[in-house]
């Protein structure tokens, strides 16, 4: 998304980055191997990938058995002018195949199997759509759905099951600063019921899980500054606003503060 997709410049919050719900194939550190194709035209995009999933959850290492462990993505872009502005919409859909536990395993065999992944591999589906639009000179808007059926574990990306999110870029050419960008956005993220009675029960997963949980929607609101300091180095600030964090309404709200230092060269 044009608007928010890089962490370097913009919005740090992963539901932000990217599609929360959508369970991206990645190792620990965000990598994989895969093949990918696309097409476009300048009003319609293809494109379709096959890709690694990891060996264990948000493990390090690929599952080898790449006939059985596998991650494939397919996306129809749309690419349109409103009152004369870019716009685009996407339409993604995943199949995930890993050695991911059901919920119903994970209460049968003992909640070490979200790590272990005793079960075989179990399939996950997943869709997001993806739109942007620009609404005048240097001001663009953004907004995201994304769903898995969350009948497995989370595997690789982070533990969300639906998501919905929106928010603006804003570059500073009105205050001649053509290089710099303000951005505001916000999601919200819900868990599917066995992930909840999971989290409920004291489970952990690989990102979220304190003991207990008072189910709520995770609701997280990012503001940032990304300023040209001088060619290839950006000074950013950040400010993220997270309520019922980890979706317990027993915690928070947690305020979130952030500078970032970016050299390219």
């Amino acid at each position: 998304n044009r608007y928010s997709h890089d962490a370097r410049t913009q919005f740090l919050n992963w539901a932000l980055v990217a599609a929360g719900a959508f369970d991206f194939a990645a190792d620990a550190r965000g990598w994989t191997n895969g093949v990918a194709l696309e097409w476009e035209n300048g009003t319609w995009g293809l494109r379709a990938g096959a890709f690694q999933v990891s060996r264990r959850a948000n493990g390090l290492f690929m599952d080898p058995a790449v006939t059985r462990a596998w991650q494939v993505i397919g996306q129809a872009d749309r690419f349109f002018q409103l009152g004369g502005r870019p716009g685009a919409l996407r339409v993604l859909y995943g199949a995930s195949r890993a050695r991911q536990s059901t919920w119903g395993e994970i209460f049968a065999n003992g909640f070490d199997t979200f790590e272990q992944n005793p079960g075989g591999y179990r399939l996950k589906h997943m869709a997001a759509l993806n739109l942007e639009q620009e609404l005048a000179d240097g001001l663009g808007a953004f907004a995201r759905l994304s769903w898995n059926d969350g009948r497995v574990q989370p595997f690789e990306f982070t533990q969300m099951d639906r998501a919905v999110s929106a928010g603006l870029a804003l570059r500073g050419l009105r205050w001649g600063r053509p290089a710099d960008t303000a951005g505001l956005a916000a999601n919200v993220g819900w868990i599917s019921r066995g992930q909840q009675r999971y989290l409920g029960s004291g489970g952990i997963g690989f990102i979220v899980g304190d003991g207990r949980l008072n189910y709520a929607p995770e609701w997280v609101t990012e503001v940032y500054y990304d300023a040209r300091i001088a060619p290839g180095i950006n000074l950013g600030l950040d400010y993220q606003l997270a309520v019922n964090p980890g979706y317990n309404a027993d915690r928070g709200p947690v305020h979130l503060f952030a500078v970032r230092l970016r050299t390219a060269f």
